[in-house]
């Protein structure tokens, strides 16, 4: 028996390593990095519009040591930057486009982080949003993603 109370080869005891290390992590690195890894969207909402599974499924967003991508399927439709944006007194971002959907674009985002949960509200007009709402007067886009990589991913 593992000193976790399973075998030390169970998934048990696995998953508790994998929650150990998670607190670590937690308590040790900066925020960046905390984002870096690899993110399924489980949810979207466009301007108060919820996006259909069979769309969410299939996009995946890459964040490393402070480059961006999104997948969707096998093709990259979007690549840039991203930063912490010290200036609020919210927990933000801010997304520079390179390529792609949003090239040239800067998009200011607020975002939630816990465990392997990942909110982030777009601001797609420029705007840093107050909250995490969108309505169909907004230009707002609301993600929700799970977390299926960690840390140690490659640079996008």
């Amino acid at each position: 028996m593992s000193s976790y109370g399973s075998p030390a080869n169970g998934v048990g005891a696995s998953r508790n390593r994998r929650f150990a290390l998670n607190q670590i992590r937690d308590f040790c690195c900066p925020v960046e990095s905390k984002l870096d890894g690899k993110w399924q969207l489980i949810r979207a909402e466009l301007a108060g519009e919820v996006a259909p599974n069979m769309v969410t499924e299939h996009v995946v967003l890459v964040l490393a040591f402070g480059d961006y991508e999104v997948r969707y399927g096998n093709e990259i439709s979007d690549r840039g930057t991203f930063a912490l944006d010290a200036t609020t007194s919210q927990r933000s971002l801010i997304l520079t486009g390179v390529e792609g959907t949003n090239a040239a674009r800067t998009i200011p985002c607020l975002f939630q982080l816990a465990g392997d949960r990942l909110r982030v509200c777009f601001g797609l007009d420029g705007e840093l949003p107050g909250d995490f709402t969108t309505s169909p007067d907004s230009r707002r886009y609301l993600a929700t993603y799970r977390r299926i990589s960690g840390c140690n991913v490659d640079r996008p």
